[in-house]
């Protein structure tokens, strides 16, 4: 189950405007599927293929639930 590392966030959750996703590596990216299974409602910023390879590790059950945006390289 969850740690005490997400805390803040679930007790904050109205606050949480996003998650932005820099790359496609597991050390930046690897306990998004965690937060998204109690917090399905925040957003997750990244580009095409980062956000592919996290929908890999996204449960099929929350996948649709979940509000992927994707944004382009090199765009302000």
């Amino acid at each position: 189950m969850l740690d005490d590392s997400f805390d803040y966030l679930i007790k904050n959750r109205k606050n949480v405007k996003g998650i932005f996703l820099t790359h496609g590596h597991e050390s930046n990216m690897g306990a998004v599927p965690d937060i998204l299974e109690v917090l399905p409602e925040i957003p997750v910023y990244g580009t095409k293929l980062t956000l592919d390879i996290m929908k890999r590790d996204i449960s099929k059950d929350i996948i649709e639930s979940v509000n992927l945006i994707e944004i382009k390289p090199h765009v302000k």
